[in-house]
């Protein structure tokens, strides 16, 4: 018997999982020839937890975003009204973090080829979005088109304003001076780790996801995050006995639409039936189309 379901599967009853949960799709099952008269919905139900779960790498992918053009933006405001981090970050030791129920992404900086200051690859370990990263005790007074920023030293960032890595006090900047700090800062390169551990309804999933070293210029504009690299993705279900294990993961986030791309595969044995789940994603659409068939 071959099954097609306009939207997730839904468990209803005793769990009250809603339609919503994972929203529009199509979903195909064939497993007449494994299940053996076993309660199919109950059987598959780890398969809509994982994709709820895989879902935190399309809002791990929006918040990366923002942080990128939340760093370009700092250049025209740093100096005259310096907002800090994103509200969603918290920083320590050149690590950018933002953590949400079951998951976590660290964000970092890497030094550009191009990046005055610092060797290429070299991890920034000075807060980007601190003044004083730049200028220490920095008070800045606009004149018209230019800014006149008084300091007490250098800080290991100042080199990124254009004016080498000794400035002196005080410092006259243009728009031309902010349009290099704009510059510097697209020059760098960012990397970030996503770490999941989702206690679901029934089942727990847990992925480490590192995308490759990316220039912010790059990222900015192709809007695409690299997710293919992934350690660890798994799924268990304890009262079944099932182990959910990933065996193809290529997808990448598109932020234009905010969706993913791509395919995630995944064999989960153990309780009444084997099967093979594959989510196929498109770059229009939020949901994956499902198939589920016998291992």
């Amino acid at each position: 018997m071959r099954r097609k379901l306009t939207g997730a599967l839904c468990v209803l009853g005793a769990l009250s999982l809603a339609c919503g949960s994972t929203g529009p799709g199509e979903a195909t099952i064939e497993v007449d020839e494994c299940s053996d008269g076993a309660d199919v919905d109950e059987t598959t139900l780890i398969v809509w937890e994982f994709e709820e779960s895989a879902h935190e790498m399309v809002t791990c992918g929006s918040l990366t975003f923002q942080f990128m053009r939340a760093l370009i933006d700092t250049a025209s405001t740093l100096l005259t009204n310096p907002a800090g981090l994103p509200e969603a970050f918290s920083y320590a030791d050149g690590v950018y973090t933002t953590t949400g129920e079951g998951v976590a992404m660290d964000l970092t900086f890497r030094y550009g080829p191009d990046t005055p200051g610092g060797e290429a690859g070299e991890t920034i370990t000075a807060n980007l979005f601190d003044l004083d990263s730049y200028l220490v005790d920095a008070v800045a007074v606009e004149d018209g088109e230019t800014i006149e920023v008084s300091f007490t030293e250098p800080g290991p960032l100042a080199p990124l304003l254009g004016h080498g890595a000794q400035p002196e006090s005080p410092l006259v900047l243009t728009e031309a001076d902010l349009a290099v700090l704009a510059a510097s800062l697209a020059s760098l390169k960012i990397k970030s780790t996503i770490y999941v551990d989702h206690e679901k309804v029934v089942s727990t999933i847990t992925y480490e996801i590192k995308t490759p070293v990316a220039f912010v210029t790059d990222a900015l504009l192709g809007m695409k995050l690299d997710m293919r690299q992934v350690d660890a993705a798994s799924g268990v279900r304890d009262d079944l006995g099932q182990e959910m294990e990933t065996t193809t993961w290529e997808v990448t986030y598109g932020d234009l639409a905010g969706t993913l791309d791509g395919v995630i595969e995944a064999d989960v044995r153990g309780g009444p039936f084997d099967f093979r789940v594959t989510y196929d994603y498109s770059p229009t659409a939020r949901y994956p189309n499902v198939d589920i068939t016998c291992l």
